[in-house]
């Protein structure tokens, strides 16, 4: 019973650092994504 729970913890553990991964890289990929277009804006503006 008691292997079974930690068991399940650790999945549940496992699962949340997976999606906290998944959207910390996410946002990072947005965020380049956003300053590439702005400086690309910029610069066609000059």
């Amino acid at each position: 019973m008691n292997l079974h729970n930690s068991e399940l913890t650790q999945s549940k553990q496992a699962s949340k650092q997976a999606s906290k991964q998944a959207s910390k890289q996410a946002s990072k990929q947005a965020s380049k994504q956003a300053s590439k277009q702005a400086s690309k804006q910029a610069s066609k503006q000059l």
